[in-house]
């Protein structure tokens, strides 16, 4: 078969499949199919878990002369010439010699051209059937679903850390406020109805939550493994919506220009959600982010790597937190970081342990000027201390992931608004 392609358009659609790297072997390496149908040629990238499918069209003598159909496999370390070529057309031929040994070819109208053995393309399988049967469309804006997800990922166990053996924690949820019916207890119903439209990602102990009212109903689970495929994805898709929608065996990101991704569905993912209620916070405090940054960047600097654990301690006097780490004979102490006190106990001295690169990633992500932090410390039965710190933020974001300001009385137009959780427990 022999089909004439504009090498733009070629480029680029390359340009969308490498997202996924291909791990059909040819003889000469990995390999792209091409499938011709029609006016279009279909371009396919897939490994073990996951696909990527695009298409562009082919060019026509006239608008009555059919296109010749079929399929080939095209090695991957080859596509790099045609980025060199830029512009202009090029043709594509394969064939099968008299041994049946599969061969493709190029000619450019550069005069560019090029041969290289490949294999059956019947070895690679489209993902086609699975994509037309994928059915619960949920619709998202590009650059708010990737932000969010790029903001999760920091909570997500690795894909390989063998000391996490429970896989949820190696997952993003977004939940739809739907409730399975192997939830029987009444208050996990109502947690769960409550959750809808949050994305929540916990490594089993720090927890992060991400709600958006544009995020309700749309639920979806993503695994470690896939997560820096699908940003790369959105990413190369530019603004606009994706829709996602659920196959017999792949969950698909389709764009705009119909370009799509797919992920082999999971398992498993978080089945429950919780979130402490604000008034069960014993202290709140109105903090300046970029100052408490600071002063949590010189304690980490004035620390050995090695060691984590710090002390924070509430100034009632100059209305300051303070940290403190002290161990073997070490010592570091900030400078005081003054604060608003939303929340504070009539007696009592707020002292919280806590894991200083955790509290970095708590404080350091964080979008707006000025954060929300929360403290609660108790004892258990026995008299142990125990306690945990959240942050919270809330923004107003554009559909192209861009933060944008923005207030309840002067919302801005197609701004979403989004509330942002980072959660860890102290050390004691």
């Amino acid at each position: 078969m022999k089909v004439a392609l504009n090498v733009p358009d070629l480029i680029s659609a390359l340009h969308v499949c490498s997202i996924v790297p291909p791990k059909i072997d040819a003889p000469t390496g990995k390999g792209y199919l091409f499938s011709v149908k029609g006016n279009k040629c279909y371009l396919y990238s897939r490994d073990a878990q996951r696909v990527m499918r695009t298409d562009f069209p082919v060019i026509t003598e006239d608008a009555t002369t059919p296109v010749e159909e079929g399929s080939f496999i095209y090695p991957e370390q080859y596509v790099g010439v045609w980025e060199e070529l830029k512009e202009g057309t090029i043709s594509l031929e394969a064939w099968k010699d008299e041994k049946e040994s599969n061969f493709v070819k190029y000619d450019s109208s550069k005069g560019q051209k090029g041969q290289h053995s490949t294999v059956d393309p019947r070895l690679m399988q489209t993902c086609d059937k699975d994509l037309e049967g994928a059915k619960e469309e949920r619709t998202f804006p590009i650059g708010l679903l990737r932000r969010a997800i790029e903001k999760a990922r920091t909570f997500v166990a690795k894909p390989n850390d063998s000391t996490v053996a429970d896989e949820r924690f190696k997952t993003i949820r977004m939940f739809d406020g739907k409730v399975p019916e192997s939830v029987t207890v009444e208050r996990e119903q109502a947690l769960l109805v409550a959750a809808n439209g949050h994305v929540f990602a916990g490594d089993g102990r720090s927890a992060f939550y991400f709600y958006c009212d544009s995020f309700k109903d749309k639920g979806f689970s993503l695994h470690a493994n896939h997560i820096p495929f699908l940003v790369n994805y959105l990413a190369k898709c530019g603004d606009g919506a994706v829709t996602i929608k659920d196959g017999e065996k792949y969950s698909f990101a389709i764009d705009d220009k119909d370009r799509s991704f797919g992920w082999l569905r999971m398992v498993k993912t978080h089945e429950r959600f919780n979130y402490y209620r604000l008034d069960s916070d014993a202290w709140v405090f109105t903090v300046p982010r970029a100052t408490f940054m600071s002063a949590i960047t010189c304690v980490r600097k004035d620390m050995e790597s090695r060691r984590k654990k710090v002390r924070l301690e509430f100034d009632r006097e100059r209305s300051a937190l303070c940290i403190r780490a002290k161990e073997m004979g070490e010592a570091s102490e900030s400078f005081p970081v003054i604060v608003k006190a939303q929340k504070v106990p009539e007696d009592g001295n707020l002292v919280f342990q806590a894991d200083i690169d955790r509290l970095s990633t708590l404080v350091q992500e964080a979008e707006t000027n000025e954060i929300e932090v929360r403290f609660t410390t108790a004892k258990d039965a026995k008299g142990r201390p125990f306690g945990y710190l959240r942050t919270i933020e809330t923004f107003y974001m554009s559909s192209e992931g861009k933060v944008v300001i923005g207030s309840d009385t002067a919302k801005p137009e197609g701004a979403h608004k989004c509330t942002v959780t980072r959660f860890t427990p102290s050390m004691d």
